[in-house]
């Protein structure tokens, strides 16, 4: 079966901003700016990390900025911000890669709340990545995440059931996350589903 272990970016920031944006950019940019340097407007400042990173709108890719905006952002309380920075360290992305200063990122976004944080905090712990490895966390983690309906999180928590990696063993519990992961609209848990259904299990 397969793990996902996709990493990925706020997710608020597409819904917010885009229509905005797509009327027109350069005023909406600086709108943003606005918002994020005179209103400390924690979202404001993720948003624009987001579109600096991603070079995407009216903002020319920028890594070193967008790493400025996103800790601002995470200073101010944003835990999509500090989610967002933590990717930036896993990827090397305008820093040295860092899985230390990532994992305790992920960390205090997770525990501020954003369940995306949580499901990457099980990654680090799964993989050894910034923290010694420990199995029975990770599927903590992904249980939390899948809890809130993170689709990645099912899938993995998945895997830790039919591997028997941190929990016991479970054919029957891996099919129902996988199944749960499938419904949320992970195409990567329908495989896993069948595949394990394909084996009589």
């Amino acid at each position: 079966m397969h793990i996902a272990t996709n990493l990925v970016l706020g997710d608020n920031y597409a819904d917010r901003v885009e229509a905005m944006l797509n009327k027109d950019c350069k005023k909406a940019l600086d709108f943003f700016q606005k918002s994020c340097d005179s209103d400390q407007n924690a979202a404001r400042c993720n948003d624009l990390g987001a579109m600096y990173e991603s070079g995407k709108f009216c903002a020319k890719q920028d890594y070193a900025n967008a790493i400025i905006l996103y800790e601002k952002s995470c200073a101010l309380g944003e835990a999509v911000g500090c989610n967002n920075l933590a990717l930036m360290y896993v990827k090397g992305k305008g820093v040295e890669k860092d899985y230390f200063e990532a994992f305790k990122l992920f960390l205090q976004s997770c525990e501020q709340g954003y369940v995306k944080a949580c499901y990457h905090l099980g990654l680090m712990y799964e993989g050894a990545k910034g923290v010694k490895q420990d199995f029975k966390k990770a599927a903590t983690l992904y249980k939390k995440a899948c809890d809130r309906q993170d689709d990645m999180g099912c899938n993995n928590l998945g895997t830790m059931y039919e591997y028997g990696d941190g929990v016991e063993q479970n054919y029957k519990k891996a099919k129902q996350f996988y199944s749960k992961a499938c419904e949320l609209g992970l195409q990567l848990g329908c495989d896993n589903y069948g595949e394990l259904n394909s084996q009589d299990y």
